[in-house]
């Protein structure tokens, strides 16, 4: 998140707190090197070349997206480890709609833990960002983004207006 307000109150909240990308991209090396996922990159390139799957191939190299994978993996068996140590009933996902956000909220789901997205940046209204929260409930600044979420089809029960803590020192 670009946002560093909202983990400090957080955190003086109480709320247990784990930073995923640094220990998440220290294990996706190890899967990289690993023998199983070295084989499975060799038959999966292999696919991608004899079927011709255009979108997963740029310049006849591999799609960097499946590079990614060991990423998406480790985060994935990280917080499965968090879940099981601290049975959460619900998940703050800082960065909603981005390659760590996306693998918290498919592992809460397969857990049948909600989450809630706090956007701390201003809410586009480009069409892309009709794709971009995943969570459960969206928690966010203002009825400007609001109604940029409705107008784009977003459910209005998973949208709930929270304001932005970064703001909060300003006097009513």
């Amino acid at each position: 998140s670009f946002d560093n307000e909202t983990p400090k109150i957080l955190k003086n909240e109480d709320f247990n707190l784990i930073n995923l990308f640094k220990i998440s991209w220290i294990f996706s090396q190890i899967i990289k090197n690993s023998k199983e996922y070295l084989d499975m990159t060799k038959k999966i390139h292999k696919i991608i070349l004899e079927n011709e799957i255009k979108i997963l191939k740029l310049n006849n190299l591999t799609n960097p997206l499946l590079d990614q994978l060991p990423f998406n993996v480790s985060i994935m068996i990280i917080i499965e480890k968090f879940f099981e140590q601290n049975k959460p009933k619900s998940v703050i996902v800082s960065n909603d709609g981005n390659r760590i956000g996306n693998s918290i909220v498919s592992s809460c789901r397969s857990n049948n833990i909600c989450t809630f997205s706090i956007p701390a940046l201003t809410i586009s209204s480009t069409p892309m960002s009709k794709f971009l929260f995943t969570t459960d409930k969206i928690c966010l600044y203002g009825n400007h983004a609001k109604n940029i979420l409705l107008r784009l089809g977003y459910d209005d029960k998973r949208l709930f207006l929270a304001g932005n803590p970064k703001y909060d020192y300003i006097p009513k």
